[in-house]
């Protein structure tokens, strides 16, 4: 046996988990519209920010769609890595119908707080999911820290540098699910 431990600590990780059938779609919808972006001409480029991402000209469908919709590679790893560990994990520990309803609220949240924004700060532009991100991971680390016990940090130290990220950048998607995942966390869900 090895001391480390190591082949507990592996099948132990969240990552071990069986993708259920709702995680491997958000992950392909995530992962399409990005490549989709990536490979689409400047007009096309142009039509996609439109009409899919949160700005001044967009429409109000918008306030769904840019929770899919990443304009940038590094939302778009963080977001899709988030899904396909602690979302699995969650699921297959709490069920779909918990995880829809906990990655339902926190999406309110963050459109919430985006629309919001979009009113006042006619600068400021909203593509990628991290606000639903942010209030999947806030309500998972206040309710079941325990499926992050293999961090070598605390996971109190994760808020704070997303509560850090979303003040700093102006990103109100992002407060908006903090606030979101947290007020779950607080109702009970």
């Amino acid at each position: 046996m090895n001391r480390l431990g190591a082949e507990t600590l592996i099948r132990n990780l969240p990552a071990a988990t069986a993708r259920p059938a709702l995680i491997k779609q958000l992950v392909t919808a995530n992962v399409a519209a990005y490549a989709y972006y990536s490979y689409a001409s400047g007009a096309g480029k142009i039509r996609y920010r439109n009409f899919w991402t949160l700005q001044p000209e967009s429409g109000p469908q918008c306030l769904f769609t840019f929770h899919f919709c990443h304009t940038n590679l590094a939302p778009l790893l963080f977001n899709v890595g988030l899904l396909a560990t602690l979302g699995s994990h969650h699921v297959a520990r709490h069920g779909v119908n918990h995880f829809a309803k906990i990655f339902g609220i926190s999406a309110a949240g963050a459109a919430l707080f985006a629309g919001y924004d979009m009113r006042t700060n006619a600068k400021q532009t909203q593509a990628g999911g991290l606000g639903v991100s942010a209030g999947f991971l806030t309500y998972y680390i206040m309710r079941d820290p325990s499926a992050l016990k293999y961090l070598r940090f605390t996971p109190l130290s994760i808020l704070a540098a997303m509560t850090f990220y979303g003040v700093y950048y102006d990103d109100k998607a992002v407060l908006g699910g903090l606030a979101a995942g947290y007020g779950a966390f607080l109702a009970a869900l």
